[in-house]
């Protein structure tokens, strides 16, 4: 099977998960999930870099967002080293219409935010993301969050290989949101991504020529650009 071809899945008997920027699938019908083992905690500022490295290391965009919160999916069972086995974060979307265009009575950025990053590793067991999103919001009411978007990217994203094109990521449609009980928005409109061979994104000030934004990585010329055809949106 190719990289660009995926079989037949039922989204709705299926949860996904990530390590090491690889996605797995886990069963909802396995169950499983003990929610008093587990904790969601707001991490705190000397603790960031811990969730920021996590990200970095397991989603599949391998990059960190502008955040103004981050939870951690903590498992109380493990040992300290290895207790962190999620993280969510709300933050700051490209542009404020993202905020405003949906929730225009909130104040932006401090009242409504995205949910830019959501991911479990393999072993947490299914139907997780549902009761660790609702413990993050709860938190996140408690500082005056009223609002929260979300975007699923259904593209296939791939990496290059010395075997080829691997795919990284099958592409989703926010099920686990919309299990939330957050209402669908319908699509955004279409917009280019031009993405790095290990199946990053490029900043659009890297393509800009800023040299601060582009940092070891490869020169802008030696990329390439996919388009996106569009992105799911919901809160």
């Amino acid at each position: 099977m190719s990289a660009y071809e995926q079989p037949p899945l039922d989204l709705g008997a299926v949860c996904q998960r990530w390590k090491n920027r690889q996605h797995s699938w886990r069963p909802t019908s396995e169950g499983g999930f003990d929610s008093t083992r587990y904790r969601v905690r707001e991490m705190p500022n000397h603790l960031v870099h811990t969730a920021k490295a996590f990200v970095r290391a397991h989603h599949y965009s391998g990059s960190w967002p502008a955040v103004r919160f981050v939870y951690g999916l903590v498992d109380t069972a493990a040992s300290p080293e290895n207790s962190l086995v999620g993280v969510l974060t709300l933050g700051i979307p490209t542009q404020v219409a993202v905020l405003t265009s949906v929730f225009g009575l909130l104040t932006p950025y401090e009242e409504s935010l995205e949910l830019n990053r959501l991911v479990l590793l393999d072993e947490v067991p299914a139907n997780a993301e549902t009761w660790a999103q609702a413990c993050a919001f709860r938190l996140a009411a408690a500082r005056g969050v009223r609002g929260v978007v979300a975007h699923s990217d259904p593209e296939p994203r791939t990496r290059l290989t010395a075997h080829g094109p691997e795919l990284i990521f099958p592409g989703h449609y926010g099920t686990i949101y919309q299990a939330k009980g957050m209402d669908y928005l319908g699509k955004t409109h279409p917009r280019r991504l031009t993405m790095l061979p290990d199946g990053s994104v490029l900043h659009s000030g890297v393509r800009a020529g800023s040299p601060r934004l582009l940092g070891g990585r490869e020169p802008a010329f030696q990329q390439v650009d996919r388009t996106v055809q569009a992105c799911h949106s919901m809160v």
